[in-house]
């Protein structure tokens, strides 16, 4: 018998085979007559399972196919009420009431944080009420309409991504006293992990630059700090590793640039620091320099650059406040 461990290993193997392009495209549409309903135990409400005098007009969503989340079920949430956990090629019926509603993406860890993504879509009688649930990486939509017309031109807007880290911004002033509290505070099971950015505030997590686009700080300190972050390029093939694993289980969280960029900052930083026994500065300190040659923005400046008004309207904002992303087209 295969173990578990094995079939892990030979995922990783294949992905790191097949590569980042070719996971992305890995996400496909069902037609909602060849999806297989969600099992009954996968529900997490009836309440939409029955037309009502109010809840009158049938819709569909159909999760993608492919191995992009194949590891994890996806939850849907209707006006913020969890309705579903999908796998890959289900699909639920559901009851709703014509106007507006907002169409959440979550995972049932975070069920009750902030979620992966939100839209707003106009249920209409008689209308087009099917929606696919697109599982590809990073702000590519997960929630679109079967049939919609690819958008072509800037709505002005942020994408979901660039909107969600303007909460949790780190201001360019403060960075090296984040990253070497954080690495201070790491628990002894997270550095041998390599999970050091767990010890982190949360709060300024991501920082924006004009030459490099977003750093995460997260990252940053995992790639700093852990047994093997001294020796050149282990850290960052350490964590190419954990982005090629992510496209099976938190596909939204893999391969996304400032990923990488932050990857090989926090190596940097490591090696620089052993390499002149702390004579350079602290990790915090060696980083910081390397941000301030990307050119940081403030929070103020990186809002005005993603046109959002400050100060921010936090969590839960309004679904229309973030652009949406062009399809690749549909069935």
């Amino acid at each position: 018998m295969i173990s578990k461990s094995s079939r892990v290993h030979a995922v990783l193997a294949v992905a790191v085979a097949l590569g980042p392009a070719g996971c992305a495209s890995s996400s496909r549409a069902v037609r909602p007559a060849d999806a297989v309903s969600v099992p009954a135990a996968r529900l997490l409400t009836d309440s939409m399972s029955h037309a009502d005098t109010e809840r009158r007009v049938p819709v569909t969503v159909v999760r993608d196919k492919g191995s992009v989340g194949a590891f994890v079920h996806t939850v849907l949430l209707i006006d913020r009420v969890p309705v579903v956990a999908l796998d890959r090629r289900e699909k639920v019926d559901l009851y709703l009431s014509p106007g507006r509603h907002i169409f959440t993406v979550s995972y049932m860890k975070h069920l009750h944080g902030r979620p992966l993504g939100e839209y707003a879509y106009e249920v209409e009688e008689g209308g087009n009420n099917e929606f696919r649930l697109r599982l590809v990486l990073k702000d590519a939509p997960r929630i679109e309409r079967y049939g919609a017309p690819e958008i072509t031109t800037p709505s002005g807007k942020p994408a979901w991504h660039d909107r969600e880290n303007l909460e949790e911004y780190a201001e360019p002033s403060q960075i090296a006293t984040i990253v070497d509290d954080a690495i201070a505070n790491a628990s002894t099971a997270d550095w041998w992990k390599t999970l050091s950015g767990r010890g982190m505030n949360e709060k300024t997590r991501y920082v924006y630059t004009a030459k490099g686009g977003w750093v995460d700080l997260k990252h940053v300190i995992s790639t700093a700090s852990n047994p093997g972050c001294y020796i050149p390029g282990a850290s960052v093939f350490g964590a190419w590793s954990m982005e090629v694993m992510q496209v099976f289980y938190a596909p939204f969280s893999a391969f996304e640039p400032e990923d990488f960029l932050s990857n090989r900052i926090g190596g940097h930083a490591a090696v620089r620091f052993a390499a002149t026994l702390g004579r350079a500065g602290t990790r915090g300190q060696i980083v910081q320099r390397a941000i301030e040659r990307l050119e940081p923005l403030t929070q103020a400046e990186a809002a005005r650059h993603f046109r959002v008004s400050m100060p921010l309207n936090v969590w839960p904002f309004d679904p229309d406040e973030v652009a949406p992303i062009a399809s690749e087209g549909v069935l």
